[in-house]
């Protein structure tokens, strides 16, 4: 039996940075996506929180039984530090839905929302394993796409001419996006034209194509803090 894989990626361009940030209004995210096999479904959402809880059916074994022992019930991205002047960065979601973050990248220079309206980053973006077998059949039957699969042209993966016209335009420009993608021209440009792909990129830079991918983008510069009352976490290149 051929086993797959599931991987769950997310992008949180938050790091540190010694800079006082004036909150900015956003909304926390509100969209879900799911992981699913035969034996599992499990329910993403794009604020922090994972894995419920929440409506539907959640991390259940077998996912047709609405009711029934979950392997997790639910789950929370925390982070939290101090800076070198012993201010504590904080930022965490709980059970419920407050959360101390909301959608949308940040821009690295400035440590700012990236895009005004940060709402049109409350998605998830999702691209199945056969999605991105096909894109590759299609590619390689006479080196065009024939047929594009919006999962993969709208990969927000750096540089996409097509993401545009498929979901927003951004002034972000996906220039400085995180969402991994194989490249197959080498020029660091994510081009689904050119045969470039989706992957999960591991640490020792291996790419794999799991069953499924989910990617989403957030940060805890665009609300207060009223989970846990910790300052912003800021990430600016130096």
């Amino acid at each position: 039996m051929k086993t797959k894989f599931l991987f769950f990626l997310f992008a949180s361009l938050l790091l540190f940075n010694q800079i006082a940030v004036a909150q900015q209004g956003c909304s926390p995210g509100s969209n879900i996506s799911y992981l699913e096999t035969v034996n599992l479904l499990a329910k993403l959402s794009n604020g922090g929180s994972l894995f419920g809880p929440g409506p539907g059916v959640v991390n259940k074994i077998p996912p047709a039984v609405a009711q029934g022992p979950s392997t997790v019930f639910a789950a929370g991205l925390w982070l939290g530090a101090f800076d070198e002047t012993g201010n504590l960065k904080i930022a965490a979601a709980s059970y419920n839905t407050i959360d101390d973050y909301t959608v949308g990248p940040l821009n690295p220079f400035t440590g700012q929302l990236a895009d005004t309206i940060c709402w049109h980053w409350n998605r998830l973006f999702r691209v199945t394993g056969d999605q991105i077998a096909a894109h590759l059949a299609d590619f390689k039957d006479n080196g065009l796409i024939d047929n594009p699969i919006q999962a993969i042209y709208g990969w927000p993966g750096k540089g996409n001419s097509h993401f545009q016209n498929i979901y927003f335009w951004t002034s972000f420009g996906l220039f400085f996006s995180e969402a991994p993608f194989h490249d197959a021209d080498g020029n660091g440009l994510y081009d689904p034209d050119k045969g470039d792909y989706p992957v999960v990129r591991l640490p020792n830079s291996t790419e794999i194509v799991p069953a499924q991918i989910v990617w989403h983008v957030f940060n805890d510069v665009g609300l207060p803090h009223d989970e846990w009352a910790g300052s912003p976490w800021v990430w600016k290149y130096k």
